[in-house]
């Protein structure tokens, strides 16, 4: 078995929700954002708007430990824009030939 890996794009309703949940330990798919290893999830909690959150490890060099925003559309798979002022990531998942996420 080859386990090469291959980044997919990947869209919203690839990214787990999560609203009112106590979390205990690391949430969210596992991708590549412009690059740079991450987990990523949309998060809905009572008290404010549907938003995506990032969070890198390691940090990211512009984003540190996490970036989130409710201003964001993911304009193609893959292509996540946010933000007022055109700003656009690319955000993939990586897994590997036997279509298993990559740790």
């Amino acid at each position: 078995m080859n386990n090469e890996s291959r980044n997919i794009p990947i869209t919203e309703l690839d990214l787990p929700m999560i609203r009112d949940q106590i979390i205990d330990g690391p949430v969210g798919a596992k991708v590549l954002v412009d690059g740079h290893p991450a987990r990523c999830y949309l998060s809905a909690p009572a008290w404010r708007s549907e938003g995506i959150i990032i969070e890198f490890d390691p940090p990211h060099p512009k984003f540190g430990e996490q970036f989130g925003t409710g201003y964001y559309r993911f304009l193609a798979p893959g292509l996540l824009g946010w933000g007022h002022d055109g700003e656009v990531m690319e955000v993939v998942l990586a897994i590997d030939d036997a279509h298993r996420a990559i740790d």
